[in-house]
């Protein structure tokens, strides 16, 4: 058997992080939701995908799970429970999408969805729970 032949009892599981890189200019916080920059794509130099801050209304990419200092690597959820930042009120149970400066709100008709609530927003700058299941509303 070569070195690289591997019989797996199952497939190795996925955690839903993936590495990516921030070459914004600033370093972007833990909770952001962010998408992919297209200024800074995979290529032969750069070997992650790069991501921006979301806006209000684009398609999320997933969710930073630490502070990604600007020209750094770091973890970005794209599957599973991440903590995010509400921008108002959520309640429980909501579809989210992304709302200004990486933040989440419920979400509106034939926006992205990020995900769902798992726990609810009083007010803007609440954290809460939001299983990733990006998905499109048209």
């Amino acid at each position: 058997m070569a070195a690289n032949d591997f019989l797996y009892a199952r497939e190795p599981s996925f955690t839903g992080e993936v590495p990516t890189i921030n070459l914004t200019g600033s370093d972007i916080a833990q909770g952001v939701v962010v998408k992919l920059d297209t200024s800074n794509p995979i290529s032969g130099t750069v070997f992650q995908p790069g991501i921006t801050p979301a806006g209000a209304n684009d398609i999320p990419f997933g969710v930073t799970l630490e502070k990604i200092v600007n020209g750094r690597t770091g973890r970005v959820a794209i599957a599973g429970i991440a903590q995010c930042v509400a921008s108002g009120a959520i309640t429980v149970g909501n579809f989210v999408q992304c709302a200004a400066s990486g933040q989440v709100s419920t979400q509106g008709t034939a926006h992205p969805t990020l995900g769902t609530a798992l726990t609810a927003a009083a007010g803007a700058n609440d954290r809460i729970l939001v299983r990733i299941s990006v998905g499109f509303n048209a």
